[in-house]
């Protein structure tokens, strides 16, 4: 069954990185009808969803882990301008689910991770970027979303890109390369000018608007993020590792 379900405005449930597990069914969180809840620093698993945010306004649904859930990991039904933010959404049904015109929510820095489906929209004027998708269907949308803000690069490591990349855009697709995308410089007009003409720099170049696979409607992530090959050598710029290295 579920677990918590909050009566009333302006609300905090901090699980403080403890676990809630279910029994296959029910909501771990359920928020219905009320406004400005804040959910935060929670692990939740096996349930039918693990949050569950409807008619509502104003939500902060953050740090939180979610797995395994057997419809998804957490859904918007009709709800407005929430921040969905470093979440960890994996082996859920659907990691994220926006459905009966959820609008003007903001989705960013959060992992999806061997879903069956990454992200299911049927909303629209959603703002989604600088997240991780790797899952057996990574997106689908039918809706009219933004999967990217605009391009600017970061010396400063904190403002790094979800990859540990200094350029922000748009999200990381699993697919993207396997379908033909590419970050060497090769843009096509009209995305010849940068960033889609420098090879390296973390945004792919091919395949703008990237729509995975025709998953994204309208219109898609024109600065798809990928990692940059590392190697040893003189260092000119402030770098976080992102993956192991063997020096020669």
């Amino acid at each position: 069954g579920d677990c918590y379900t909050i009566l009333g405005d302006d609300i905090t449930l901090d699980c403080a990185g403890h676990t809630i597990i279910g029994n296959a069914t029910g909501i771990g969180v359920n928020v219905s009808g009320f406004d400005n809840a804040t959910i935060i620093n929670c692990m939740l698993s096996n349930f039918s969803s693990g949050i569950h945010i409807n008619n509502s306004i104003n939500s902060n649904i953050s740090n939180n882990s979610v797995y395994d859930s057997s419809v998804a990991g957490l859904e918007l039904f009709d709800s407005n301008s929430t921040i969905i933010n470093n979440n960890y959404f994996e082996n859920n049904q659907d990691g994220l689910d926006l459905i009966f015109d959820s609008q003007w929510n903001e989705i960013t820095s959060n992992w999806f991770v061997d879903n069956g489906i990454g992200l299911n929209s049927t909303s629209s004027n959603n703002s989604i970027y600088n997240n991780y998708f790797e899952n057996s269907v990574n997106v689908d949308d039918q809706g009219n979303n933004t999967w990217n803000t605009t391009f600017s690069c970061s010396t400063n490591i904190s403002e790094f890109n979800i990859l540990d990349e200094p350029c922000m855009g748009g999200n990381y697709w699993s697919d993207y390369i396997s379908l033909g995308g590419a970050d060497n410089g090769s843009g096509v007009a009209p995305y010849d000018e940068s960033p889609w003409n420098i090879s390296e720099d973390g945004i792919g170049d091919l395949l703008i608007p990237f729509n995975s696979s025709d998953n994204i409607s309208v219109p898609g992530d024109y600065l798809p993020l990928l990692y940059v090959p590392v190697e040893c050598g003189l260092i000119n710029r402030s770098t976080r590792l992102n993956q192991n290295l063997v020096s020669n």
